[in-house]
C-alpha cells in the first residue's frame, strides 16, 4: 500500500476516533459519571500521541506504525478503559497486554537504533537488537503492573484484580505480553536472517529511513 493511501487511512482512522469520543462524552454526560467522562475527554486526545512524537523528534510520520500505535491505543484505552471493556469482555485484557508486547518490542527496536552509535542497521545486531527489543518490552510490562498497583493503593481500587485471582491476574498480563514480545523477537531475528519483514517492521524500516 502506498503512503498516499495510508496517510488516507490515518485520516479516516483518527475520524472514526473522534466520533466515538464524542459519543463516550455525550453518553457519560447524561449520566453523570465524573470519571468516565474524563475518560471520554481524553481519548479526544491520545490517538494525538504519534503526531506529537513525530513533531518534537522532526520525524518523517511511518503512516504504517502509525495505524498500528492508534489501533492499539484504541483496543486499550477507548474500548478497553472507556467502555469498560476489560471487565465486559471475556479475555479482553490478555489479548490487549500481547497486541502491547507486539508494539512495545517494535518501539525498542526503534529505541535501540536512535542510541546506537551511527545508528546504521548490520546483520551483528541481530541477536543484540533482539534481546534489548524484548527487554524493553518487559520492562514496559512490569512498569505497567506497578502502576497498577500504585493506583489500586492510591484510590483503594483493585486493577489488578488481587481480591479474586491473588497474583494470577498479574502473572498472566505478563505472561500475555511474553507471548507477544517472543513472536515479534522471532521476526526481528527472522528479518536479520532473509532481509523480510512484515508490516510492523517494514514500518520500522521506513522510520528509520
Amino acid at each position: 500500500m502506498n503512503k498516499k493511501a495510508l496517510k488516507i487511512m490515518n485520516n479516516i482512522l483518527m475520524i472514526v476516533f473522534i466520533i466515538f469520543s464524542v459519543m463516550l462524552a455525550v453518553y457519560y454526560s447524561v449520566h453523570f459519571n465524573a470519571y468516565y467522562l474524563f475518560l471520554s475527554v481524553a481519548s479526544f486526545v491520545i490517538p494525538f500521541i504519534p503526531n506529537v512524537i513525530y513533531r518534537v523528534f522532526r520525524l518523517t510520520p511511518a503512516y504504517t506504525l502509525t495505524m498500528a500505535a492508534r489501533v492499539f491505543i484504541f483496543l486499550a484505552f477507548h474500548i478497553g478503559m472507556a467502555c469498560k471493556g476489560y471487565v465486559l469482555i471475556p479475555f479482553y485484557d490478555k489479548i490487549v497486554h500481547t497486541f502491547s508486547g507486539v508494539i512495545f518490542s517494535v518501539l525498542g527496536i526503534i529505541i535501540f537504533y536512535a542510541l546506537k552509535h551511527g545508528h546504521t542497521i548490520d546483520k551483528k545486531d541481530s541477536w543484540l537488537c533482539t534481546v534489548f527489543s524484548f527487554s524493553f518490552s518487559m520492562m514496559i510490562a512490569a512498569v505497567w503492573e506497578i502502576y497498577e498497583y500504585i493506583i489500586g493503593f492510591v484510590l483503594k481500587t483493585d486493577p489488578q484484580c488481587v481480591a479474586a485471582t491473588g497474583v494470577g491476574d498479574t502473572m498472566s498480563d505478563i505472561i500475555a505480553c511474553l507471548v507477544g514480545t517472543a513472536v515479534l523477537c522471532l521476526l526481528i531475528i527472522y528479518r536479520f536472517k532473509t532481509e523480510k519483514s512484515g508490516a510492523l517492521l517494514t514500518a520500522v524500516s521506513e522510520l528509520y529511513k
